[in-house]
């Protein structure tokens, strides 16, 4: 798991209670590779749509611990079952174990971040850690708690913004989101449904697979989401970033690299010609010869 780079915050709604937790992304492998795994342990069915495609079926053994750090009344909310390696071996670690990860980890930035709401977290693919101080945050945290037992939990990444950001994790509790949250997430599904049948009409990843065009991406977008007839774009980061270029592509730009043309090749640089440096020969009077 890996901390978000920024303030993890708890999300609240329009009359002042706990809506859920929103733990910040950071730009490393942990927090680019979805969270298939976390989807699998809480059930989530994903050939639903809208809220109901985010919701949880099983609370995917979430505890939460109580302690006190100098003084201070803290909590932790996680699903994460702590292991440590002896040699190639893996074996469950102690409680010790388990909560020092959580406190010696998390808890230099709630004590030393000055703009912490009190609250910090880390996450991966799989798993998910939140740590607070305060009395108040706890009991947000016990609300949080409470509605993983209720199936009544959405988990989602949101918050990113284009392909240069990723997005963070955010754990919200169903009944305390607006409707308008609802309704704005079944649209993005129906546009990604439609988006996703339009990319698959062009056939585009099956002619850059047969040309042997590799890439990291090809991320695909609307031009126009509001007027999806203004076609389709693409994110691409191709893998040999020597002889091409990475950017935003048209289809028929694609089509073009496939041929060895168009934007996507990069240009072999121009060389000016140099002049060949003549040398000069002169007698012991400094007379030049010819």
């Amino acid at each position: 798991m890996r901390q978000g780079n920024g303030n993890d915050g708890i999300l609240m709604n329009d009359v002042a209670e706990c809506a859920g937790l929103h733990l910040r992304a950071d730009y490393c492998s942990e927090h680019e590779w979805g969270i298939k795994g976390l989807r699998r342990k809480f059930g989530i069915d994903n050939e639903k749509l809208g809220i109901e495609k985010r919701r949880i079926a099983n609370d995917g053994g979430v505890y939460l611990v109580e302690f006190t750090k100098k003084k201070e009344k803290c909590a932790f909310l996680t699903n994460f079952k702590s292991y440590k390696s002896i040699g190639y071996e893996k074996t469950p670690c102690d409680w010790n174990d388990a909560k020092q990860y959580v406190t010696d980890r998390r808890w230099f930035d709630l004590e030393h971040n000055e703009q912490s709401e009190g609250i910090a977290g880390a996450w991966d693919e799989d798993n998910f850690i939140a740590v607070v101080k305060g009395t108040k945050n706890i009991n947000h945290l016990k609300d949080v708690y409470e509605a993983f037992q209720k199936n009544n939990i959405a988990i989602f990444l949101g918050g990113g913004s284009g392909p240069f950001m990723n997005a963070g994790l955010s754990i919200a509790i169903i009944d305390q989101l607006p409707a308008e949250i609802a309704k704005d997430m079944l649209n993005i599904d129906m546009i990604k449904i439609n988006l996703d049948k339009a990319v698959k009409a062009t056939g585009i990843e099956k002619k850059l697979d047969k040309a042997g065009l590799k890439y990291f991406a090809l991320s695909p977008e609307w031009n126009d989401p509001e007027s999806p007839s203004d076609g389709i774009k693409f994110w691409l980061n191709p893998s040999d970033q020597v002889n091409h270029n990475h950017g935003w592509y048209s289809v028929e730009q694609l089509e073009e690299w496939i041929d060895g043309k168009g934007p996507i090749i990069k240009k072999a640089p121009t060389t000016v010609p140099t002049k060949p440096q003549s040398i000069e020969f002169t007698d012991e009077n400094g007379n030049l010869i010819v």
